[in-house]
């Protein structure tokens, strides 16, 4: 009986007996087994994270829309109207009166040029040669101010004989006069409501 004993204790040895490549791998798989579950946890907690994002931006997406409609919405938002006056002095010109009506988006060009868009909407110095063919624009601003921009002349746009530069708008004060020359014609410029 006890040789019996002794066979089956070195069996159970035998079978307790792992090597330290069968150890490593064995360990490798169970550490295989819990990334991979730690990965899924991550995973739904990241997804989770994703939609609660994505639903947080929408909402603030449509909210934005929503004011930015009822901020531009023209049954809501007066349309903002006011003319220019503008009285010529010098150059060939001399005495010249228009009216020009600025709207949003739709400018008011002024120029050497005998187009249409300077004669019937704008203002044609056509006998001024050192006005450009389309020197500069009266334009309407979101703010509801009116601006007078040149737009690249070749001979310069100036208020109180100081050039200004290309591009840069010059805002007509709304209770004053504004004189601005464009070659040898003087714009007198003054604001009126429609």
């Amino acid at each position: 009986m006890e040789d019996q004993h002794t066979l089956q204790n070195q069996e159970n040895d035998e079978s307790l007996t792992v090597t330290v490549e069968q150890h490593l791998q064995a360990r490798c798989k169970q550490m295989s087994r819990d990334i991979m579950s730690q990965a899924k946890v991550l995973t739904t907690s990241l997804n989770n994270q994703f939609e609660a994002g994505k639903e947080e931006l929408w909402a603030a997406h449509e909210s934005a829309k929503a004011t930015v409609t009822s901020q531009t919405n023209p049954a809501t938002t007066p349309a903002i109207k006011c003319n220019v006056n503008i009285t010529i002095r010098g150059g060939p010109h001399d005495g010249l009166t228009a009216l020009l009506a600025p709207r949003l988006k739709k400018d008011c060009f002024v120029g050497r040029s005998t187009g249409k868009k300077f004669k019937d909407k704008g203002l044609s110095l056509s006998k001024d040669l050192e006005v450009s063919t389309t020197h500069g624009k009266f334009e309407l601003n979101k703010d509801g101010g009116v601006y007078f921009t040149d737009i690249g002349s070749t001979n310069g746009t100036f208020l109180d004989e100081v050039g200004v530069e290309e591009g840069e708008p010059l805002r007509l004060p709304v209770d004053g006069v504004l004189e601005i020359r464009v070659g040898a014609s003087v714009m007198v410029c003054t604001l009126e409501s429609s």
